[in-house]
């Protein structure tokens, strides 16, 4: 069983036996990837595109208060 929502294994715990996964977001999370700072990780669902502070997890931005670039 799936259970929704972006997890994070911090480095101090990857060679651990029993590693502990902390959950940022609770809920639905589609293209997942890390923002460049290191420090945020970028997201999207149904309701549109997220910025997700990893230091602060109750702090995220939405698409309609961030300005996004897009290359082709």
């Amino acid at each position: 069983m799936a259970r929704d929502g972006i997890y994070l294994i911090r480095k101090h715990e990857v060679h651990e036996p029993i590693r502990k996964a902390g959950k940022l977001f609770d809920g639905e999370a589609r293209y997942v990837d890390w923002g460049p700072n290191g420090k945020e990780v970028t997201f999207s669902n149904s309701e549109g595109v997220f910025l997700l502070d990893i230091t602060n997890p109750k702090r995220i931005k939405n698409n309609e208060n961030l300005n996004f670039l897009t290359l082709f």
